[in-house]
This record gives structure tokens, C-alpha cells and sequence, in this order.
């Protein structure tokens, strides 16, 4: 079976929440799913295009002063081929991390790990500081989507936690004397 373009799944399930331009499924993203999904701008209006020419969504164009702006909504067949693939299971996760495989392949005493998993802590501090504020952004939603997207910020919250958890014990293995490899044990041997 053919990879699906998940962002049509993702912009007709937003377009099932409420009726929006993609502007508004650009801030949509970025204010509240940016934790476990992001779009740029220009794939949202391509995509937005491609949708209407297979009929899943309709467009209506709004004066908005100096801007005019289109609003999508989504159609009886976009919510059709949405449900389709809602029913389907997703892929595997597969992780495709380049910290860990610079972790793995790098050498040098540590240094470079080191500098690296310190930018990764303090991305992922960064990142439980956004988190915290979606979580306190919910209240303007309607009820099931507050409770979903408690879900998903509560995995990502557990995720980033693990993350730090994981860049304190490795910066605390990379100081230890046996972290920094045969060097340390050979130079002993020497003395």
C-alpha cells in the first residue's frame, strides 16, 4: 500500500473541528499540536489546494479588509476519506535520531557528545516550558478536543521529561574515568 500524505489527514480533521483558513491551520498547529506535528505554511496551502481540487473541502473566499482570505470547510467526502484513514492502523514508529547516532559514531574524549547532549537538554527544557503553556492554552477548546489534546500533551510532557532524565544520567557517564575509553585505562597501564 502507497505511504498516505498524512497532511491531507491532518488538515481535514482540523477542518472537522471548525471551518479555518490556512492561516488559521498555521497558528492552529504552531499554539497547540506543535509538540507532535508541524506543517510549513506553503505545504498547508498546497495541500489546501489539492484538497479542494479532489472535492474534500470547499472554499469560500471572506473580505477581511485590506486582505481577502479563503475559509475551508470540509466536505461529506473529505469526512469520508478522513474516517477511512482514522480507521486504518499507523506505521511503526521508527526513530531516526542524529544526537544518538553522533553519540555512537563520535570520538574525542567526549567533547563533541557532550556540547551536543547539553543543546539537547536545553532544547528539551525549552520544549517542557512550551508544553506547560499549551496545557494552560486549552480552555478556549471544546471539551473532547481539551481532553484528546490532554493526551498528546501529556505523552509529550512524559517524553521531554525522559529526555532530561536521559541528558543528566549520559553528561554524568561521560565524566566517569571507564565513559572516556581504553586512553584513560592505557595511560594508567603506562604509568
Amino acid at each position: 500500500m502507497p505511504k498516505a500524505n498524512v497532511t491531507r489527514y491532518a488538515v481535514l480533521g482540523l477542518l472537522t473541528m471548525q471551518p479555518r483558513s490556512g492561516y488559521d491551520i498555521k497558528r492552529f498547529v504552531e499554539s497547540t499540536i506543535s509538540h507532535f506535528w508541524h506543517e510549513s505554511y506553503r505545504w498547508i496551502y498546497t495541500t489546501l489546494d489539492q484538497l479542494e481540487a479532489d472535492g474534500l473541502v470547499t472554499g469560500r473566499s471572506e473580505d477581511r479588509g485590506e486582505r481577502e482570505r479563503v475559509v475551508y470547510r470540509i466536505a461529506s467526502k473529505g469526512r469520508k476519506a478522513l474516517q477511512n484513514w482514522l480507521s486504518e492502523p499507523p506505521p511503526q514508529l521508527r526513530v531516526r535520531d542524529e544526537l544518538l547516532l553522533k553519540i555512537l559514531l563520535g570520538s574525542g574524549g567526549g567533547r563533541g557528545a557532550t556540547r551536543h547532549i547539553k543543546r539537547h537538554q536545553e532544547q528539551m527544557r525549552t520544549r517542557h516550558a512550551q508544553i506547560a503553556d499549551m496545557e494552560r492554552s486549552l480552555t478556549g477548546l471544546g471539551f473532547e478536543t481539551r481532553e484528546r489534546l490532554g493526551l498528546t500533551l501529556d505523552l509529550s510532557r512524559r517524553l521531554t521529561a525522559a529526555h532530561l532524565k536521559w541528558c543528566d544520567d549520559t553528561l554524568k557517564a561521560l565524566e566517569t574515568p571507564a565513559s572516556r575509553g581504553r586512553k584513560t585505562r592505557q595511560r594508567s597501564k603506562t604509568d
